[in-house]
């Protein structure tokens, strides 16, 4: 993810640009690890998330099978692009 840039020059009037980067790694999310009792299994299929998407779960109040308790469950799920995809070797750097 690209953060921001900096300029600054020094006493010959030379800029200088800084560039900042973040990294996340991606990850899986396994077909049905998150499941809840009111018969979803979450998520259906393996779902890739990259490293500048947003996984959001929902949740949704259900008794508990094994306790008998109320306890929040997942009950869906959604993954948000936060940031566009884009070559930062069109910017010139990375090369």
């Amino acid at each position: 993810a690209f953060l921001g840039a900096s300029i600054s020059s020094d006493t010959n009037s030379r800029a200088k640009v800084n560039f900042r980067f973040g990294l996340r790694s991606p990850r899986v999310v396994e077909a049905e690890s998150l499941r809840d009792d009111v018969g979803r299994e979450l998520p259906g299929v393996d779902l890739d998330v990259r490293g500048f998407d947003y996984l959001e779960i929902e949740y949704e109040n259900a008794v508990d099978s094994a306790s008998g308790l109320m306890v929040a469950k997942p009950s869906a799920l959604r993954v948000h692009q936060v940031l566009p995809k884009f070559d930062f070797t069109l910017f010139g750097i990375g090369v």
